[in-house]
């Protein structure tokens, strides 16, 4: 068996573990879809990505999502005929290693409700729940049209937008400015992400990402200025959003969404959104 790690992916292989990813789920009847993307990481440097391969046959991955300096997410994938074999324990054992060089000290391990080796796997770490969260598909037909809002507007961000989304953001999300500037910024910048202005009356009160490098669009970062909710913007902002997409790309729309959200979930039905999955959290000290 041979293991490696990487802190960026190159296109190669993110087409390879995308197939790996979507022949493990055809499987198992799930929808785990993990980013390969790196431009969020706290530390750039920071390896990753971990492969467990057998000659040029992938029959395990793991991913680090590594957004913060605290905690870290981990996702992974194994072969099913290679369960129960040590792929996965051994991919951990190299991640929480290279996590502790950087000083985290507890990790999220992301597992799909429907797993039906969820508490099997669980079983063999010391872990507690967190939360969980729902995938939500778009359908047009559960889709209520939105009414025009006099002054709103939507668009592609522009540079000179920036910090004001950066502030619109960090307000709403409650996070360190820089993890909001990161994100930001390198949603702006990247060659699979689109990032957009919520404007009302040409002033920024919300932005909306979309990361396109998966199998179809993902919808992250939805957020309106806390000083302006609860007056319309979201709904207009997410229907926009959807008519523009769908406009120009007739690929799947998705997003994920805290089961404690209890606002936003009432919104995103509203615009069509069905829950496809549950995916769940469980915490666990390295």
């Amino acid at each position: 068996m041979d293991y490696s790690a990487y802190s960026v992916l190159s296109s190669e292989q993110k087409e390879r573990i995308r197939a790996f990813v979507g022949f493990c789920n055809a499987r198992d009847h799930l929808y785990n879809e993990i980013y390969l993307g790196s431009e969020f990481k706290a530390y750039p440097e920071m390896k990753v990505f971990y492969l467990a391969q057998e000659g040029s046959e992938i029959v395990g991955f793991l991913m680090v999502y590594a957004d913060d300096r605290e905690s870290a997410e981990i996702s992974a994938c194994v072969l099913s005929s290679r369960r129960r074999e040590g792929i996965f324990s051994a991919l951990f054992q190299q991640a929480g290693m290279e996590l502790k060089k950087y000083h985290y000290s507890k990790v999220l391990l992301k597992t799909e409700k429907a797993f039906e080796d969820q508490q099997a796997f669980l079983s063999h770490y010391p872990v507690s729940f967190s939360h969980s969260e729902f995938l939500m598909v778009f359908d047009a037909s559960g889709c209520r049209p939105c009414a025009p809002k006099e002054g709103f507007s939507l668009r592609l961000a522009w540079e000179a937008d920036l910090p004001a989304l950066v502030s619109i953001s960090s307000r709403a999300f409650q996070n360190p400015p820089e993890v909001s500037e990161t994100y930001t910024r390198q949603t702006f910048a990247g060659k699979n992400t689109l990032l957009f202005a919520a404007l009302f009356q040409e002033k920024p009160v919300g932005c909306v990402s979309v990361e396109q490098s998966g199998n179809g669009n993902y919808l992250f970062g939805l957020c309106i200025d806390p000083e302006v909710q609860h007056q319309g913007f979201g709904r207009c902002m997410l229907s926009q959003v959807l008519e523009q997409l769908r406009a120009s790309d007739d690929r799947e729309i998705t997003l994920g969404v805290d089961r404690e959200n209890l606002a936003a979930l009432p919104l995103y039905q509203s615009c069509g959104f069905k829950e496809r999955t549950e995916t769940q959290y469980y915490e666990m000290s390295l």
